[in-house]
């Protein structure tokens, strides 16, 4: 009981391997395959072999799952059929992945389910998966190859982890990069005085900013991402902040990055508090970081009324920067 709550209460993340039995447990995150699968592990292993590992497919439509109905609407579908595994026993559903939908809600949305053993949730639950699709667009007589409606299905997957990355505070709201924030994102960057400590240079045109975001994967891979930072008030865009996941580095950074006639009024504070918080509570981050230039005190400045401590100084590309951090034991 202990370890599912435990389990339960970590976030919903991709795992790096979700072949290693070990990688909820190793990155404090997880997904339904990744979670259930480890559970039913443990409990095997404790001699419960009454409690089973399900693959359901279930409809994912645009009631239980808010995020996907505009692309829904867009392709002419009321659902699609996705994957979920959970667990099962005596009849009765267990779900701890965390998510919204209840199990009562998961239940009435189920169209088939089978058990599967815990190393079956990753190739075979795939083929599982697109051998339903396929039926499906047969029996629904739908417009669609298999192919097409995999990548709507992952349009959707796509959009539901954006979804989860919104952020708001007091002023702001946060929100994912969109293509067409392309416009955005090159005057931003027009400015000399906003790039000139950053060590990034200009695109070269707003094709190649739309182009850019379009490919941005921080979102779905790590559930991290500069978010495009908006004043209520007014609906008018500041510029963008949030975090950042380097996989080489194995590290989580906070960024910002504003249009000048919106510095010196506490903006990059407000959104990166917002930023760090979600990293620390939701995602249960254990460290973030912040760099800056020695010659950018606006930024080191931010850095200090987070609370970030100071780690070190260090030469980049030849030139000086610091190092900040902040760990999860220090609230914000």
């Amino acid at each position: 009981m202990k370890a599912s709550h435990y389990v339960k209460q970590l976030p919903y993340r991709r795992n790096k391997d979700k072949n290693n039995p070990s990688a909820v447990l190793d990155e404090r995150c997880g997904t339904c395959s990744t979670k259930h699968a480890l559970l039913k592990r443990l409990a095997d292993e404790n001699g419960h072999l009454e409690l089973k590992l399900m693959l359901g497919i279930f409809k994912m439509d645009g009631r239980t799952t808010i995020a996907v109905e505009s692309i829904l609407k867009k392709h002419g579908l009321t659902y699609i059929p996705e994957a979920h595994n959970y667990l099962k026993v005596n009849g009765d559903i267990l779900d701890f992945t965390g998510l919204p939908m209840s199990k009562n809600e998961l239940a009435d949305k189920l169209l088939t389910e089978i058990e599967i053993t815990p190393d079956q949730i990753t190739e075979y639950k795939v083929g599982y998966h697109r051998d339903y699709l396929a039926r499906w667009l047969v029996d629904e007589g739908l417009p669609y190859s298999l192919d097409e409606i995999w990548q709507i299905r992952e349009e959707c997957i796509k959009e539901i982890a954006r979804k989860q990355c919104e952020l708001t505070t007091d002023r702001l709201t946060m929100r994912p990069f969109r293509a067409e924030d392309g416009a955005m994102m090159y005057a931003l960057n027009d400015d000399p005085e906003v790039l000139q400590y950053t060590g990034d240079v200009q695109f070269a045109d707003v094709a190649a900013a739309s182009a850019f975001l379009r490919d941005y994967d921080q979102y779905e891979k790590y559930s991290v991402g500069r978010l495009v930072v908006i004043l209520k008030e007014t609906g008018e865009t500041l510029g963008w902040c949030g975090l950042k996941y380097h996989p080489a580095a194995d590290e989580y950074d906070i960024g910002y990055r504003l249009f000048k006639r919106h510095w010196g009024k506490g903006y990059a504070t407000e959104s990166a508090k917002a930023a760090m918080k979600y990293g620390f509570e939701t995602l249960k981050l254990d460290r973030i970081i912040g760099r800056a230039r020695v010659e950018n005190p606006a930024s080191i400045n931010v850095f200090n009324k987070l609370g970030m401590r100071f780690v070190e100084p260090y030469t980049e590309d030849g030139m000086n920067w610091v190092l900040y951090e902040m760990v999860r034991e220090i609230q914000i």
